[in-house]
């Protein structure tokens, strides 16, 4: 094997190209060893079909980048009178990449609410309450007759984790009459997004 050594690598003409190996070659930098291509202004271009794989930490590319979308809906239900938060059918899961990302957490989902009742709904990751430990994190008041109606929630969350995790709509009732989710056999949605730091 030749090793050929330099400081920089030039193109022989102003705004020229530099092209490095041909077609299905690869390229593999040596524990410690560093590789600066280009400078201010310059464009490095990857070819159609070529393929970037990074087994280490990538910086510099700045965040907020989708790294994955995951959606879970069906049509089941939940009744619940009870005071204290409780678990519906309403939950999505997934498994971050990284411990630095965010996840971006909607929930949609209809409901029935009986007369004169108060109920509060909130987003669960595990066993902890991402809402407040009362309110959680959107509720109704209806002092008319019975309503139907649709509740959405969103939250950007910071699990620190890269094991998979569960997010699970709970929800309670103030004066311990029965709250509906999806009557009539409605669907609810839930989708959460992988937000890359």
């Amino acid at each position: 094997m030749s090793t050929l050594e330099v400081n920089k690598l030039a193109p022989l003409a102003d705004n020229g190209t530099i092209t490095l190996g041909d077609s299905g070659d690869t390229f593999t930098l040596t524990a410690g060893a560093n590789l600066t291509l280009g400078g201010s202004s310059s464009t490095i271009i990857i070819p159609s079909g070529a393929t970037i794989t990074n087994n280490g930490t990538a910086t510099g590319f700045g965040g907020g980048k989708i790294a994955q979308v995951v959606q879970a809906s069906a049509n089941s239900g939940n009744n619940s009178s009870s005071s204290s938060f409780t678990n519906t059918a309403c939950a999505i899961e997934i498994t971050p990449t990284a411990t630095s990302s965010k996840v971006l957490v909607m929930m949609t989902f209809g409901y029935k609410n009986p007369q004169h009742n108060q109920a509060f709904w909130t987003i669960y990751r595990g066993s902890t309450n991402l809402g407040n430990s009362n309110d959680g994190l959107v509720g109704s008041k209806f002092a008319g007759g019975e309503t139907r109606a649709v509740c959405s929630m969103n939250y950007l969350d910071s699990p620190s984790t890269t094991s998979t995790i569960s997010y699970n709509v709970y929800q309670k009732s103030v004066n311990t009459s029965t709250i509906t989710m999806n009557p009539d056999s409605s669907n609810w949605t839930a989708i959460a997004m992988e937000v890359l730091a």
